[in-house]
């Protein structure tokens, strides 16, 4: 029984397929934005072609109505079908391009920005160089505001030729073992001649709750790794140099 329906349908297919001709060699209807004259058309297209069909009238209709032409003169079905299909392959492929061309362009441009930095970063610690000398925890305020906190001291190093009017920069302090406890951004505004020294301190509020806190607490200096990482230097001339913007509430005249 399934097998006579199927030959049944299959008939009726071949019939309608008879009676309304080649569909693929139909010709397009004459005006794009006729949508009703297409749908005629693709009954007995695959679904896929129905698609690229309706995708490709869309497209010629937008086109004459910007002042385009409309379809070929005796474009047919089959044509259209193909045309679309070229056209969504070849747009693929330049959409695909111009994502390479901004990734390359925007890998360059990453790599362009590590490097100047790292060449910034070269310089300004050729210029300065900042060390801990002390780190303690002290007590804070008075009464129930009393807290707890880390005392810390760095010495800068002015080792150019020109006087320096603002550093700011970050203090990294890790363990033994490279883990990163605590880092602090540093800005000092006080004038450091060339070739001079002068000691900075700074607080931090300390919480024992916290493990990194008080693997800090317990570290000695002298088995403590401290990095500095500089930001901004700027000079008494008014030049400066930077691996990212001067902060605004810095600033000065």
């Amino acid at each position: 029984m399934k097998q006579l329906l199927l030959f049944v349908s299959v008939i009726v297919v071949a019939v309608g397929l008879l009676a309304c001709g080649d569909p693929y060699q139909e010709k397009m209807p004459s005006d794009p934005a006729d949508k009703g004259a297409l749908l005629s058309l693709i009954r007995y297209l695959k679904s896929d072609e129905q698609k690229d069909l309706l995708a490709y009238q869309e497209r010629i209709a937008k086109q004459k109505a910007m002042g385009g032409e409309g379809y070929p003169t005796g474009m047919t079905v089959r044509q259209a079908i193909d045309e679309q299909r070229r056209w969504t392959r070849e747009e693929g492929e330049r959409l695909e391009r111009e994502r390479a061309e901004a990734r390359r362009k925007l890998e360059e441009e990453e790599r362009r920005k590590k490097e100047e930095t790292e060449k910034a970063l070269k310089q300004m610690l050729a210029i300065c160089s900042v060390e801990m000398v002390k780190k303690k925890v002290v007590k804070k305020g008075k009464g129930a505001m009393k807290f707890e906190a880390f005392d810390i001291d760095l010495r800068f190093h002015n080792k150019g030729k020109k006087d320096l009017s603002l550093i700011i920069g970050t203090i990294e302090m890790r363990d033994e073992n490279g883990k990163l406890l605590k880092e602090m951004k540093i800005p000092y505004r006080k004038r450091l001649r060339a070739g001079q020294t002068a000691t900075f301190g700074g607080k931090s509020r300390y919480d024992p709750s916290r493990e990194k806190d008080v693997a800090l607490a317990n570290i000695p200096l002298s088995k403590l790794q401290v990095k500095w990482v500089p930001k901004v230097y700027k000079f008494e001339d008014g030049t400066r140099i930077g691996t990212e913007p001067e902060p605004e509430k810095l600033r000065r005249r």
